[in-house]
């Protein structure tokens, strides 16, 4: 969706009706490594160039590029809002990085579930 920094995100997950506890179990247990683990620099650096080709990707079609530069022209931010976004990312640190994500994932979290069984409701 077209956002500027929206707070959240979401993960799509599809799978049988047995398994919904398991796997929305085993999606938690990957947020607690991530915020209990390092993050290897390795893995850092692969995420920041493919965040990188993920950003020139985005800007292939017309209305990709429209909303590049309308989306924060709308929400009063300048042009080049979304081209700062992404130096700012280029010139991250490792070592910022592991502070933030441990900051994001120590942030209460909630699972919404769509479909025909229940899960309990579960924040952590």
């Amino acid at each position: 969706f077209s956002a500027l920094e929206a707070g959240y995100f979401g993960i799509y997950m599809a799978c049988g009706k047995g398994k919904l506890t398991e796997a929305s179990n085993s999606i938690h247990d990957i947020f607690k490594d991530f915020k209990n683990k390092k993050f290897s620099k390795e893995n850092f650096t692969r995420v920041k160039k493919m965040m990188q080709g993920q950003f020139s990707l985005n800007i292939q079609t017309n209305e990709d590029y429209a909303n590049l530069y309308s989306i924060p022209f709308l929400h009063g931010k300048n042009v080049d809002f979304q081209y700062e976004k992404t130096e700012a990312i280029k010139n991250l640190s490792h070592d910022d990085f592991l502070k933030q994500i441990k900051k994001l994932f120590s942030n209460k979290m909630f699972t919404v579930t769509v479909g025909s069984e229940k899960l309990n409701s579960r924040s952590g």
